[in-house]
């Protein structure tokens, strides 16, 4: 009650508080926290909703409306600590407050987790590509064109090239359902106590919230934010406003694709060919270029966000400083990704995706917890340090977040 009373006090909350926000000034607070939402939504995210989809149709809607809350509370945190960063981002904070140990022990973590992340996106972007009738080398051009974004440019500068693809993925998503159609005998509710019910539970619960997400928000509002002249309330209340359309958004996403995905039967959605020709079946000819689309513009941008988020947190983790250092994690750490997925076959990839959306929560513990302390402390955050129901809900979020990777480990 406590935790469902707080997500709609919120709610209220930012819908009175708009007309404390410039509206002159919403160009230049938007993104950070919709960008973050839509790329919650990778390539791993995707496979986990084909596979519930695939597995149990529409019987598990409910779970995805239902994750709108914490994914909501704990990502408008970690926007509420972008506000009060003033350009320092989240491993900057930690490791002022905390130390380098604890700031190591919140973003290494997330860097070793985010190799493995990469193999699974430039996966996406394959498969994406090949749908698109595009060969695997593609890969290599989208490499270079995600250093063409990011080396060299501020955050802001970043931003103009990536919002756009963040507008692609929820057109296509969206597309491929309305085309795939909607069964009204379909039942919208299961429940079982099987370990594969479980298991992908744990996936879905797991896939809300990933650590990359914490670091991305909270980093890319504080450098964001710094440079617009307006009050803190204004921002906070802006970036929970963004956040809340950007959760509503990311499930409907999610949900999307699990009605686009009733009635593949067992379809290897990691072969092209395979997929391709189920979607040609059960939604019609443009269905696997619209699925190709989505796929490649989805792994595009969360390949961004992740390599930006975990190279932002190793750098200010390890104390340096300067766009250089950031530039030069951010090229390497994917290339072994992008070598291993060139070479060998990704028939393995869709179940280590599901691993890491299910496990995922137990990488995401110290941050959150770290976050969560840091929007308690007044010295930081000043007028908008959690408190009350709305601090509970957000303890509450990350102890649900945390259980579900609890739980993948038993099923």
């Amino acid at each position: 009650m406590l935790y469902a009373g707080c997500y709609i006090y919120q709610c209220f909350k930012i819908v009175n508080d708009v007309n404390s926000v410039d509206r002159r000034k919403l160009p230049e607070l938007f993104g950070p926290a919709w960008i973050t939402m839509i790329a919650d939504v990778d390539a791993a995210s995707i496979l986990t909703a084909v596979a519930t989809g695939e597995t149990y149709g529409y019987g598990l809607l409910w779970l995805m409306a239902l994750l709108v809350a914490p994914l909501f509370i704990v990502q408008s945190v970690a926007g509420r600590v972008g506000v009060a960063g003033r350009g320092r981002g989240l491993g900057e904070l930690i490791r002022e407050r905390f130390g380098p140990r604890w700031a190591l022990a919140a973003a290494l973590p997330m860097f070793f987790v985010d190799m493995f992340s990469y193999a699974v996106e430039f996966t996406g972007m394959a498969v994406g590509a090949a749908l698109l009738g595009l060969p695997k080398a593609a890969l290599v051009a989208l490499y270079v064109a995600t250093l063409l974004i990011v080396v060299g440019r501020r955050y802001r500068e970043i931003e103009r090239y990536v919002l756009p693809v963040s507008l692609l993925t929820p057109l296509a998503f969206i597309a491929e359902a309305a085309v795939r159609g909607w069964d009204p005998s379909a039942p919208l509710f299961y429940a079982s106590a099987n370990n594969q019910f479980f298991f992908l539970v744990a996936a879905n619960v797991g896939a809300v919230v990933m650590p990359f997400m914490l670091f991305y928000q909270a980093s890319a509002t504080s450098r964001k934010y710094a440079s617009v002249d307006s009050g803190d309330r204004a921002k906070a209340s802006w970036t929970s406003r963004e956040t809340l359309a950007g959760a509503i958004a990311s499930q409907i996403l999610m949900s999307a694709i699990m009605v686009a995905s009733t009635g593949l039967d067992g379809v290897d959605p990691l072969s092209p060919r395979q997929l391709g020709s189920a979607l040609h079946r059960v939604a019609g000819p443009y269905s696997p270029y619209i699925f190709g689309i989505g796929l490649l513009a989805a792994s595009f941008l969360a390949y961004i966000v992740i390599a930006l988020a975990s190279s932002w947190g190793a750098v200010e983790a390890l104390g340096l400083r300067g766009r250089s250092a950031r530039d030069l994690v951010y090229a390497l750490e994917p290339l072994p990704a992008l070598i291993a997925v060139l070479l060998v076959p990704s028939g393995s990839a869709a179940y280590v995706a599901l691993e890491l959306m299910a496990l995922s929560p137990l990488v995401l513990a110290v941050p959150g917890v770290l976050l969560g302390l840091l929007a308690m402390d007044r010295d930081l955050m000043g007028d908008l340090a959690l408190g009350g129901a709305y601090r509970r809900a957000y303890w509450a979020a990350l102890f649900l977040l945390a259980l579900s990777g609890v739980v993948a480990l038993i099923y």
